[in-house]
Protein backbone atom coordinates (compact mmCIF):
# COMPACT_ATOMS: atom_id res chain seq x y z
CA UNK A 1 0.00 0.00 0.00
CA UNK A 2 2.24 2.77 -1.30
CA UNK A 3 -0.60 5.05 -2.34
CA UNK A 4 -0.26 8.36 -0.44
CA UNK A 5 -4.02 8.87 -0.40
CA UNK A 6 -4.60 5.47 1.19
CA UNK A 7 -1.91 6.07 3.79
CA UNK A 8 -3.37 9.50 4.58
CA UNK A 9 -6.82 7.92 4.91
CA UNK A 10 -5.47 5.24 7.28
CA UNK A 11 -3.67 7.88 9.36
CA UNK A 12 -6.91 9.87 9.66
CA UNK A 13 -8.77 6.72 10.65
CA UNK A 14 -6.11 6.01 13.27
CA UNK A 15 -6.52 9.56 14.62
CA UNK A 16 -10.28 8.97 14.86
CA UNK A 17 -9.65 5.73 16.72
CA UNK A 18 -7.35 7.59 19.12
CA UNK A 19 -10.03 10.19 19.74
CA UNK A 20 -12.63 7.52 20.44
CA UNK A 21 -10.13 5.86 22.78
CA UNK A 22 -9.72 9.13 24.68
CA UNK A 23 -13.48 9.73 24.92
CA UNK A 24 -14.02 6.19 26.15
CA UNK A 25 -11.33 6.75 28.79
CA UNK A 26 -13.20 9.79 30.07
CA UNK A 27 -16.37 7.69 30.18
CA UNK A 28 -14.57 5.02 32.16
CA UNK A 29 -13.44 7.57 34.72
CA UNK A 30 -17.00 8.93 35.07
CA UNK A 31 -18.74 5.53 35.38
CA UNK A 32 -19.57 4.05 38.74
CA UNK A 33 -21.32 0.83 37.76
CA UNK A 34 -19.25 -2.32 37.44
CA UNK A 35 -20.95 -3.61 34.29
CA UNK A 36 -20.60 -0.28 32.51
CA UNK A 37 -16.92 -0.03 33.48
CA UNK A 38 -16.32 -3.52 32.14
CA UNK A 39 -18.04 -2.70 28.85
CA UNK A 40 -16.00 0.48 28.48
CA UNK A 41 -12.82 -1.46 29.25
CA UNK A 42 -13.71 -3.86 26.43
CA UNK A 43 -14.32 -0.91 24.09
CA UNK A 44 -10.95 0.58 25.07
CA UNK A 45 -9.13 -2.63 24.26
CA UNK A 46 -10.94 -2.92 20.92
CA UNK A 47 -9.96 0.66 19.99
CA UNK A 48 -6.38 -0.06 20.99
CA UNK A 49 -6.21 -3.20 18.87
CA UNK A 50 -7.84 -1.44 15.89
CA UNK A 51 -5.17 1.26 16.18
CA UNK A 52 -2.45 -1.40 16.16
CA UNK A 53 -3.98 -3.00 13.04
CA UNK A 54 -4.19 0.38 11.28
CA UNK A 55 -0.58 1.20 12.15
CA UNK A 56 0.50 -2.21 10.85
CA UNK A 57 -1.22 -1.42 7.55
CA UNK A 58 0.49 1.98 7.36
CA UNK A 59 4.01 0.80 8.23
CA UNK A 60 3.78 -2.69 6.69
CA UNK A 61 4.89 -4.60 9.76
CA UNK A 62 3.60 -7.86 11.15
CA UNK A 63 4.75 -7.03 14.69
CA UNK A 64 1.84 -4.64 15.16
CA UNK A 65 -0.59 -7.28 13.90
CA UNK A 66 0.66 -9.59 16.64
CA UNK A 67 0.28 -6.78 19.20
CA UNK A 68 -3.28 -6.15 18.00
CA UNK A 69 -4.21 -9.82 18.19
CA UNK A 70 -2.69 -10.28 21.65
CA UNK A 71 -4.41 -7.14 22.90
CA UNK A 72 -7.74 -8.16 21.44
CA UNK A 73 -7.60 -11.67 22.91
CA UNK A 74 -6.30 -10.78 26.36
CA UNK A 75 -7.93 -7.44 27.10
CA UNK A 76 -11.23 -7.83 25.26
CA UNK A 77 -11.93 -11.51 25.95
CA UNK A 78 -9.82 -13.11 28.69
CA UNK A 79 -9.67 -10.34 31.32
CA UNK A 80 -13.43 -9.51 31.19
CA UNK A 81 -14.22 -13.23 31.36
CA UNK A 82 -12.00 -13.64 34.42
CA UNK A 83 -13.48 -10.56 36.08
CA UNK A 84 -17.04 -11.72 35.47
CA UNK A 85 -16.13 -15.14 36.80
CA UNK A 86 -14.39 -13.77 39.90
CA UNK A 87 -17.06 -11.22 40.74
CA UNK A 88 -20.42 -12.77 41.37
CA UNK A 89 -23.78 -11.30 40.38
CA UNK A 90 -24.41 -10.18 43.93
CA UNK A 91 -21.40 -7.84 43.75
CA UNK A 92 -22.87 -6.19 40.66
CA UNK A 93 -26.34 -5.82 42.15
CA UNK A 94 -25.17 -4.78 45.63
CA UNK A 95 -22.84 -2.08 44.31
CA UNK A 96 -25.35 -0.71 41.81
CA UNK A 97 -28.22 -0.72 44.32
CA UNK A 98 -26.24 0.94 47.12
CA UNK A 99 -25.25 3.79 44.85
CA UNK A 100 -28.87 4.47 43.93
CA UNK A 101 -29.97 4.68 47.58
Amino acid sequence: MNDPNAINWLENLNALTGGLFLLTTFGLVAMRQVNACLRLFIALSIFLSVSAFLLSAIYHTWHLVVVGIVDLVTEAIVIPWLLRRALRDEVYTRREITQVQ
